[in-house]
């Protein structure tokens, strides 16, 4: 979930927050829910940010149906991996994968294989966070999920410069930079920083 204008999303997030609990729109809350936990993480305000999407999570939990189908254990277990909340994240992360496979959400898999990389790469377990985004690739060429093939391929390629392999780091920058070369756009951290890092 890509935010450009943190204060506009916020706003917007709030009204469908309200709209939907006037009207009875939950996949609506769930969602303005979601939107106002990403802007909290992005400002540092994390137990903010685990707040709002321990609502969507539970909103989505009691009114079933559609509004489950936003899978928001996706954010609140963002949210705990930015508080270092790793044991918990990955309980979330591993039950929300569970739900989606049942349900068949094919949107969510490859972001499932992504947050999961990105906790394994916070707690510092980069050979399992490299499997995980490995999978999560092979995933998105399944799919034709080119956008999140970005980004996959970019924290691949930061977990190979930890890993000390910059040649490996190039050859996966250059991989999504074609991709992008197909009108895919991505936030500016998922292709710029490994980039920078491995120009450094």
């Amino acid at each position: 979930l890509y935010v450009d204008d943190l204060d506009q999303a916020d706003r917007v997030a709030e009204e469908a927050i309200r709209l939907g609990n006037a009207t009875g729109q939950y996949p609506a809350v769930v969602f303005g829910a979601v939107v106002r936990s990403v802007v909290a993480r992005s400002n540092g305000r994390v137990a903010e940010a685990i707040r709002y999407a321990e609502d969507a999570v539970r909103i989505a939990d009691r009114e079933r149906g559609e509004t489950r189908h936003r899978h928001p254990q996706l954010w609140l277990g963002r949210a705990l991996v930015a508080a270092d909340r790793f044991d918990e994240a990955a309980i979330i992360y591993s039950a929300g994968q569970r739900e989606a496979d049942r349900i068949g959400t094919a949107w969510s898999k490859p972001l499932w294989h992504y947050y999961r990389a990105e906790m394994l790469v916070a707690a510092g377990c980069l050979e399992d966070a490299r499997a995980e985004l490995e999978s999560g690739v092979r995933v998105t060429e399944e799919l034709n999920a080119r956008q999140l093939g970005v980004a996959l391929r970019g924290l691949l390629a930061r977990v190979a410069l930890r890993s000390g392999d910059p040649a490996a780091a190039a050859r996966l920058i250059e991989q999504a930079q074609s991709l992008l070369s197909d009108h895919v756009s991505v936030g500016p951290v998922d292709l710029t920083w490994p980039t920078a890092l491995l120009h450094e």
